[in-house]
């Protein structure tokens, strides 16, 4: 699993002080042995039943470069208050690229410098997995100053997924009470006594190795659908193609976690969903930790932007993979404040169908039905795709807009005393057009116009014009019209990442940020699998957008979805759109 975690093997409550003339030689080098990790761990989710540990692909794991930062300050400091010492680069020297990776324990000896070091500091250290960075500045830059520097990519599984150190807490969550006393640190402390003057002295069996554990920098989102789902439930639409899209996703993201202590405390039902319930490796008070605040925390500044209607990922949609060998994504963490937890901030998969092979229509009085278009010329010898006017063939029982709104208007008295007394009773002298202008109850809503045929006498058309309510005014009324452009269907599937088993939803309820925080949201080291499970009913004409006055909860039950996290953390959801 690469949850390599921030953690140190020797005893943090021991005095662990350096001493410069035991640990370097009188060249002022010194010998570390660095254990670094990348286990394999059956625990369970933040104390939930939602959560499953995975390991992930081969490319996920590799290790192509190592960067090294030695921070130090004096006993008592605070772990922003550190100053970076010295920085190394490591030729990684794993193994192999395979699996084997993560569950083999790779040490390494490390050349160090005492420079900027002093008598009976305490040593700290962060790394970096297939990142280097350039902005330290030995003897001055903070931490506080360096876990703000950002990350413009987390990496790929060509070069690597970027890792680094994840923050830790020294007190257990799940149905364990979270002490206001409970401490979170990023920084792996480093016992002196693995220092050793010499390389020999340090590749000794008995020297004590300072082990370090992280995480990804990257989110992981998956999503699938069940092949076996070839209709819209309930109904005889076939399903011809599926797509998907990442939207509202962030490029960037702080070089390490934030994890703000304050969470740690907040609960449901004693559930502290916050740490988890059991230690990185037996014996350590050492806990996982499952939020993070990002650059946007609190806005949406810094989300990645397609073009200025939509946040979804460059290079639009790509096929929607099946269950077996779902799409993947990797992205920045995008996490939001518990005031915030709306669509336009949450980042979401936009699932689209190809429901017809052209532009169809659904009328809200039966909306399981497609109708296409009336074709202008229904005689004519229909063109091929590369033809200007092709409009794609019709079988001949497909249900047209035009034929199903003269059918229902002559249901209506006083228009079928119209179509009666004018138009010798058959209503196909009406004729219809449709305006993808919006009415302004509905975005999908279209509006459709309605004139009467050529051959309707003066008297006639001007008695259709005295009918009140006017046909066009009766349609808007009573149903919707909404127009499909090319046949697509739209759906959107906003993130969970501690879901309805840490964090129930009760429908119009959000009780508080100390029961709802963190429902939604991407976090680094986590994957999102979603499974679309079922397809309930027609979707959106178009991307749905997103206001801040959207609430990530909401009632939608167009797909059946499985949402689960693995750490990578597998999250599991249950939901309908």
């Amino acid at each position: 699993m690469l949850l390599l975690t921030a953690c140190s093997g020797a005893d943090d409550t021991a005095t662990g002080q350096l001493h410069l003339g035991s640990s370097f030689n009188s060249e002022g080098v010194g010998y570390l042995t660095l254990s670094i990790h990348l286990p394999v761990t059956d625990d369970t989710r933040a104390g939930g039943a939602n959560g499953q540990f995975e390991n992930g692909s081969a490319e996920e794991m590799k290790v192509n470069s190592m960067m090294l930062v030695l921070l130090n300050g004096a006993a008592g400091k605070t772990e922003d208050d550190l100053t970076v010492a010295s920085f190394y680069y490591i030729e990684p020297n794993f193994s192999d690229a395979t699996l084997d990776q993560i569950s083999n324990e790779e040490s390494r000896i490390v050349q160090l410098s005492k420079d900027h070091l002093n008598e009976n500091d305490e040593l700290y250290m962060l790394v970096l997995l297939n990142a280097t960075t350039s902005d330290l500045i030995p003897g001055t830059t903070t931490f506080s100053a360096l876990k703000k520097l950002k990350l413009k990519t987390v990496g790929n599984t060509t070069d690597g997924l970027v890792m680094t150190n994840a923050p830790l807490a020294n007190e257990p969550g799940g149905s364990h009470t979270v002490t206001e006393e409970a401490t979170v640190t990023t920084l792996a402390k480093l016992d002196p006594a693995s220092i050793k003057p010499t390389k020999a002295q340090a590749e000794a069996s008995d020297t004590p190795k300072s082990h370090i554990f992280v995480e990804r920098a990257a989110a992981k989102i998956t999503a699938g659908i069940d092949p076996a789902i070839t209709k819209i439930r309930h109904t005889d639409i076939s399903i011809l193609s599926a797509e998907v899209a990442l939207d509202r996703y962030n490029t960037q993201c702080f070089i390490t976690r934030h994890y703000d202590g304050n969470w740690s405390t907040l609960h449901r039902d004693n559930q502290y969903r916050f740490i988890e319930a059991s230690p990185v490796l037996t014996g350590e008070a050492k806990y996982r930790t499952y939020w993070a605040e990002d650059d946007n925390y609190d806005t949406a500044t810094g989300l990645a932007t397609y073009d200025k209607d939509t946040y979804i990922q460059e290079g639009g949609f790509r096929t929607l993979g099946t269950l077996a060998s779902p799409t993947v994504y990797y992205c920045a963490e995008n996490t939001i404040n518990y005031d915030q937890q709306t669509l336009d901030k949450t980042t979401s998969l936009i699932v689209r169908l190809k429901l017809y092979e052209g532009t169809f229509y659904t009328a809200s009085l039966q909306d399981d039905v497609i109708y296409t278009e009336e074709p202008e010329d229904p005689d004519r010898e229909e063109g091929t795709s590369g033809d200007s006017s092709f409009k794609p063939r019709r079988a001949a029982g497909d249900n047209k807009i035009d034929d199903y709104l003269r059918t229902w208007l002559y249901s209506q008295p006083a228009i079928k005393t119209w179509v009666d007394t004018w138009a010798l009773g058959d209503p196909s002298y009406l004729h219809f057009s449709y305006s993808t202008d919006p009415l302004p109850a509905s975005a999908d809503n279209v509006k459709v116009t309605i004139t009467v045929d050529d051959v309707i006498s003066a008297a006639g058309k001007a008695a259709f014009d005295a009918l009140a309510p006017s046909p066009e005014a009766l349609i808007a009324k009573r149903m919707v019209i909404k127009k499909y452009t090319d046949g697509w269907c739209y759906y959107r599937i906003p993130i969970k990442h501690f879901g309805d088993e840490l964090t129930p939803w009760i429908q119009g309820d959000y009780g508080s940020a100390a029961e709802f925080l963190g429902r939604y949201g991407v976090v680094r080291n986590n994957w999102y699998n979603v499974e679309v499970t079922a397809v309930n009913r027609i979707g959106s004409t178009s991307v749905p957008q997103a206001t801040d006055t959207d609430r990530d909860d909401r009632d939608d039950d167009a797909l059946s979805l499985k949402v689960s996290i693995a750490p990578w953390l597998n999250h599991a959801q249950d939901l309908a759109f």
